[in-house]
C-alpha cells in the first residue's frame, strides 16, 4: 500500500503511521477471531440438529434461493399429519359406534350322536344335527348413540380448528419471512455497488499515499469513517443474523 524509498523520497511514513496500521491489523484479527468463534458455535448447534459432529474442515454448499410462496405444501408437516391422524381416529370412532348399535345376524350348526337322537320315541342310537340362524340387537346403545356422536363430533371439530389455526399462523410466518428475505436481497444488491465504490475510493487514496499527498493515518481514518470497507456485505449480514 505504501511505496517508500530508503531515503524517504516517495510516500509518507513514520512510526505513528506504522502503529496505526498495526492497530487496524489487530482490530481485523479480533474480528476474525469473533467470526471463527461464531462459526464453531453454529457448527456445534448444527451438529446437534443433524446428529453428528461437524468438523472445521467440513464444506458447506450455498442453498438454492428459489422463489418461495405462502401457498407451500403444509400437509407434510408433522403437526398437520398428527392432527389429520386425530381426525381420522374420531371418524373411526363414529363408524365403530354405528356398527356397535346395528343388529347382529349369525348362523350356527350343531351335531351329535346319541340314544335317543332327535326322535325321543326311538330307542336306537342315532346321529343328529341342528342348524339355524340367530338375530340379536342391543337396544340400550340406541339411547346414548346421539350423545356419543355429538361428543365425538365436538372433539373432531376442535382438532379441525387447531389445524386451521396452525395453518393460518404458518402462512403468516411464511409471508413475514418472505418479506424479510426480499429486503435482505435488496440490501445485498446495494452492498455490491457500495463495495465497488469503496474499492475505487480505496485505490484512489492509496495512490495519494504513494505520491506523498496523503498520510497513512488519514488513509486509515477515511476507511474507518466510510465503514467496514471491502467486507461491507460480510459485516452487515453477520450483524443482521447474529
Amino acid at each position: 500500500m505504501i511505496n517508500t524509498d530508503d531515503d524517504g523520497a516517495n510516500g509518507l511514513a513514520n512510526q505513528a503511521d506504522l502503529d496505526a496500521v498495526r492497530v487496524e491489523q489487530l482490530n481485523a484479527m479480533q474480528g476474525m477471531e469473533r467470526l471463527k468463534s461464531g462459526m464453531q458455535a453454529y457448527r456445534a448447534m448444527l451438529g446437534e440438529l443433524v446428529g453428528f459432529a461437524i468438523t472445521d474442515s467440513a464444506t458447506f454448499e450455498k442453498p438454492f434461493m428459489g422463489e418461495t410462496s405462502a401457498d407451500l405444501r403444509t400437509d407434510s408437516l408433522p403437526e398437520v399429519r398428527l392432527m389429520q391422524a386425530q381426525s381420522a381416529f374420531y371418524d373411526a370412532q363414529k363408524s365403530s359406534l354405528t356398527a356397535g348399535n346395528m343388529p347382529r345376524l349369525g348362523v350356527f350348526v350343531q351335531g351329535g350322536y346319541g340314544k335317543p337322537g332327535l326322535n325321543m320315541l326311538s330307542n336306537e342310537l342315532e346321529a343328529f344335527y341342528v342348524a339355524g340362524a340367530r338375530l340379536s340387537w342391543n337396544f340400550g346403545g340406541l339411547y346414548t348413540q346421539a350423545n356419543e356422536r355429538k361428543k365425538i363430533e365436538v372433539k373432531k371439530n376442535s382438532v379441525e380448528v387447531q389445524k386451521e389455526t396452525f395453518l393460518l399462523n404458518t402462512r403468516q410466518n411464511i409471508a413475514q419471512l418472505e418479506a424479510k428475505i426480499a429486503g435482505v436481497k435488496e440490501v445485498m444488491k446495494m452492498d455490491d455497488e457500495i463495495i465497488a465504490l469503496r474499492e475505487s475510493v480505496k485505490k484512489s487514496a492509496e495512490a495519494k499515499v504513494a505520491n506523498g499527498t496523503l498520510s497513512v493515518t488519514e488513509l486509515l481514518r477515511s476507511f474507518v469513517r466510510r465503514g467496514c470497507g471491502p467486507s461491507c456485505r460480510r459485516c452487515r449480514c453477520w450483524g443482521r443474523f447474529a
